[in-house]
């Protein structure tokens, strides 16, 4: 489902976990439990050892990700094994992305159902290169901006 599609149904209830948390092999489960339980859109955070705009409930679970094993590889592996009908969405940062290469990564979170991106450091003004990649593979780029 596209994330277009889940807000025509009305007010939503988006749901976010540290992927990898308690354990990489935990996690398809615990998204597809979190649909189950009435989750519209479920963002997916990949864990960063150096979070700049998580607070420490975030911040702690990344660090039991990064602990348990959670790299990228096993975070677009978890995503895929999570089928689910509501909207999976990528939560990170950009370094993330560059690192493994702008086309790569909106490859693979489309390969791993994933349809939207939230980039928690990338502001709209320097994005064209990101927005080009994902509408190259039909991933939602989502901002967040201040107001």
């Amino acid at each position: 489902m596209r994330i277009s599609e889940a807000f025509e149904k009305g007010p939503l209830l988006i749901v976010y976990i540290c992927a990898g948390d308690p354990s990489p092999d935990a996690t398809p489960d615990l998204v597809r439990r979190l649909e189950k339980a009435g989750a519209d859109i479920i963002e997916l955070g990949l864990p960063h050892s150096d979070p700049i705009a998580d607070g420490p409930t975030i911040q702690a679970a990344a660090q039991r990700a990064i602990a348990a094993g959670m790299n990228t590889d096993r975070y677009f592996q978890a995503a895929a094994e999570a089928k689910v009908a509501v909207p999976k969405v990528f939560m990170g940062y950009y370094n993330m992305i560059y690192a493994r290469g702008l086309d790569r990564f909106a490859r693979d979170c489309a390969n791993s159902g994933i349809t939207g991106m939230i980039v928690r450091d990338l502001p709209p003004e320097e994005a064209a290169p990101l927005q080009k990649a994902c509408a190259e593979h039909g991933v939602d780029l989502i901002f967040l901006v201040a107001p």
